[in-house]
């Protein structure tokens, strides 16, 4: 089952990149505008956004602007309103990686079983 790495735009960056026009893909985005937060387990992009609006987390919840990457490749994808769109790194680095959240993995393995 992939794994994905959650990055949060930073607040100062949210407002405006919701506002924005839509761009074609792939979107390059900058590394210093994201936060890594935490890591999840999905069998895919739509399986892992739902599995972030239903943990509690004590930062922001995952919403438009937000990533998710791939943790065993360089595969980004950028949440929106009406979906996901591929992105990368416009400097070609991720923003350094963050311990995962120690709640998310716990929430996120007792979905796993209750959905087994």
């Amino acid at each position: 089952m992939p794994r994905y790495r959650v990055y949060l735009l930073s607040e100062a960056r949210v407002t405006g990149y919701r506002e924005q026009a839509p761009r074609e893909a792939p979107i390059e985005l900058r590394a210093s505008h994201y936060k890594p937060s935490s890591e999840i387990e999905a069998p895919g992009l739509y399986e892992a956004w739902k599995l972030l609006q239903e943990a509690e987390v004590e930062e922001r919840s995952y919403g438009v602007g937000d990533l998710l990457g791939e943790v065993d490749s360089d595969r980004l994808w950028v949440c929106h309103y009406w979906g996901f769109d591929e992105a990368s790194w416009r400097d070609g680095q991720a923003p350094e990686s963050a311990e995962p959240s120690n709640q998310l993995e716990a929430e996120e393995n007792a979905l796993a079983q209750a959905m087994s």
